[in-house]
């Protein structure tokens, strides 16, 4: 008996940490995992533009985190979030304004199949985004 568990107790340990990884592939979450911005319409008041930049972000479980270069050095931003159906909300631990430092915004999430996620909502009373963020490297 001790020579058949010393036989196969490799192929059994291999086999039971490729299957617990797949269970937890499987547990992910629709937006977990690193998105690139493609596009952005920004509404102040009456004007609507395009920002001209893009930047990443970075979903786990239940964190975001986000960035991008800037000519001076970098902007970031991250915190807690949640998805509830289509309404994704992010609660900001740290930004590189700090007055979003604690501000919890709410924005409709629209997913494209699983490589595009359409960002859509209000922060404050005057500002309106709608961004369109594309899957990097699933």
């Amino acid at each position: 008996m001790e020579k058949f568990v010393r036989g196969w107790a490799p192929a059994l340990l291999i086999t039971a940490v490729v299957l617990s990884g797949c269970a937890i592939e499987s547990k992910r979450g629709p937006l977990e995992g690193a998105w690139e911005m493609v596009s952005a319409t920004y509404t102040l008041a009456d004007s609507t533009y395009d920002p001209g930049f893009t930047q990443t972000k970075i979903l786990t479980a239940e964190h975001f985190s986000f960035g991008r270069q800037t000519d001076t050095g970098a902007l970031s931003g991250g915190g807690r979030y949640s998805l509830d159906g289509e309404t994704y909300t992010e609660t900001i631990d740290y930004h590189y304004n700090a007055s979003h430092v604690g501000k919890t915004l709410s924005f409709e999430a629209r997913l494209e199949g699983d490589s595009l996620w359409h960002h859509s909502g209000q922060i404050g009373e005057n500002y309106h985004i709608y961004e369109v963020w594309k899957r990097v490297g699933r």
